[in-house]
């Protein structure tokens, strides 16, 4: 998923986190140690990181699935997965709920229709699909 070669990628808390955008780190890091100390009862965080991570969204979900004899966390479980695309459509669906345009960047077809699906408004996708049609 990051591009390294498994062989020589040892997986560290500290060594994640150092590789997580840097306005990312704390946030995250926070997270972390409040689940870990018992104090956040799931573990959930969105962030970036490589290969691309200022346009990247990823997130992480995690359990401990295996504690020490007092009770201490020694080892957690989790999946990381990307969601960029979801993020890109939450943005499209804020855009249109606050009655403002969403961006053209998007590449999925985005138009409103008024009452008399009348065509009042596409994005770039959504102008050429009209086109080609």
């Amino acid at each position: 998923m990051l591009g390294y070669d498994p062989a020589e990628f040892h997986e560290t808390n500290a060594a994640w986190i150092e590789r997580l955008h840097p306005e990312d780190r704390e946030p995250v890091a926070a997270i972390y140690r409040g689940y870990i100390a018992g104090e956040i009862p799931k573990y959930q965080v969105e962030f970036r990181q490589p290969p691309n991570p200022v346009t990247e969204v990823d997130l992480s979900l995690g359990k401990i699935v295996e504690w020490d004899g007092r009770g201490e966390p020694l080892r957690m479980l989790g999946t990381h997965t990307n969601i960029t695309e979801r993020k890109l459509a939450e943005e499209a669906l804020r855009d249109l709920s606050s009655h403002q345009k969403p961006f053209c960047r998007h590449s999925e077809i985005i138009m409103e229709v008024d009452t008399y699906k009348v065509y009042t408004w596409a994005n770039q996708a959504g102008l050429d699909s009209l086109v080609m049609t």
